[in-house]
């Protein structure tokens, strides 16, 4: 008798538990490409405060800071502006450039022989 209650608590805690997933995974909001402002991060400043990174339209970024009924701009710029630039390529350019001019004595010298 006491195993079958036991058994059937388990069973109603579990499906209680399988239910309040479901709900959290239907109820989430969903995100779309075509959203206008996007959470990049947040970081907690105190119980009540806390600095928010927003992407605004994809290429604007927002650093915004919430505190208790308040929230304040702090910082905002161009999100490509910030990104590096792929100097890749212009590496190997100037590295294919630069060696057609260097002697074989410059080459030594970089490598620290001794003529």
């Amino acid at each position: 008798m006491l195993g079958q209650t036991l058994l059937s608590l388990l069973v109603v805690v579990a499906l209680i538990l399988l239910l309040g997933l479901l709900a959290r995974k239907l109820l989430r909001p969903t995100r779309s490409k075509d959203d206008i402002l996007q959470q990049i991060a947040t970081t907690h400043l105190g119980p009540r405060e806390r600095l928010v990174l927003i992407a605004f339209r994809g290429n604007t970024e927002l650093l915004l800071g919430i505190s208790n009924g308040n929230i304040s701009l702090i910082h905002k710029h161009d999100r490509h502006a910030l990104s590096p630039p792929n100097t890749d390529h212009d590496f190997d350019r100037m590295l294919a450039a630069h060696s057609e001019t260097l002697t074989d004595a410059d080459l030594s010298s970089l490598s620290g022989e001794s003529q």
